[in-house]
């Protein structure tokens, strides 16, 4: 686990395997899920999403990852996960608590 990791608990020759990209504050509120937009749909954006306990969903892209390209609410409850719809991947569907 990245908690493990970042303890060091994780052995040194381990540690070369993982490489940090970038760190992005995505939510004031713990994330639920953070998935990648289908191969073929954006190729050319590199677009993730991420939904969190604030149940706001963003969708980001890595040419501009400190700010979200969409911002929305999407429920009163907390979203308990989501994906990409692989057919229409203009979709998302999500299941709330």
């Amino acid at each position: 686990a990245l908690e493990d990791y970042w303890s060091g608990k994780v052995p040194n020759a381990l540690k070369h395997a993982f490489q940090l990209t970038m760190r992005i504050q995505a939510d004031e509120c713990p994330l639920r899920k953070v998935c990648w937009a289908p191969s073929g749909f954006s190729e050319e954006y590199k677009l993730f999403a991420t939904v969190g306990q604030s149940s706001m969903l963003k969708i980001w892209d890595l040419r501009d990852p400190f700010a979200p390209q969409i911002e929305m609410r999407v429920s009163r409850e907390w979203v308990l996960d989501m994906q990409w719809s692989p057919k229409r991947p203009r979709n998302i569907v999500m299941c709330v608590e």
